[in-house]
């Protein structure tokens, strides 16, 4: 990755229905199961294929409503690297400790400092963050809007499937080159 890059990342986590937050019986933490990485060129405005990180919790399992979100099940996260590993690749592979990082919102980001806490690593990010949500809203003028509805306003749609975090930060790469055009003129 050069200067030149942003690094846009999407992460999809273990979740349940209802919220499990101080309840005695369950005793499972949200961890991030899948990291979606699309990096954007900033001169030539092109998108990298995106590519999906399957990550092995291991102080959760998957719900069903977990499931049914994600289309992932406990079978494929068992057979996924540690969120150790992934930290690694984003590191090595995409120099994400130089490189801007780019979400939709700041729950991505969030999500990744709390997991780096959870397992006594550094964050793996730069401290340069673009929230393309908030970016879109500025550029638009409009409210709080969903990514697919993001795409759907460019003219352009969503392409992939929802919660599949290789496609969401493909997704939203896109959105995000659209803002940089519009800044151009």
């Amino acid at each position: 990755m050069s200067n030149d890059t942003i690094l846009v990342v999407d992460v999809e986590c273990t979740c349940w229905e209802k919220p499990v937050r101080n309840c005695v019986e369950n005793t499972n933490i949200m961890e991030i199961i899948e990291i979606g990485i699309c990096p954007v060129d900033t001169n030539s405005l092109s998108i990298a294929a995106p590519r999906s990180i399957i990550v092995r919790p291991q102080h959760s399992t998957i719900s069903k409503f977990c499931e049914g979100l994600t289309g992932l099940t406990q079978e494929d996260v068992d057979l996924g690297i540690t969120f150790t590993e992934a930290c690694e690749i984003l590191k090595t592979e995409y120099q994400s400790e130089w490189t801007c990082v780019a979400s939709w919102g700041a729950f991505d980001c969030i999500q990744f400092k709390k997991d780096s806490k959870l397992y006594g690593l550094e964050y793996p990010f730069s401290d340069t963050h673009i929230n393309i949500k908030h970016l879109f809203s500025l550029w638009k003028n409009c409210g709080n809007k969903g990514l697919k509805k993001a795409t759907a306003n460019l003219g352009a749609g969503f392409i992939g499937n929802q919660h599949k975090a290789g496609d969401d930060a493909f997704n939203a790469a896109r959105v995000l080159v659209g803002a940089i055009k519009a800044m151009r003129g």
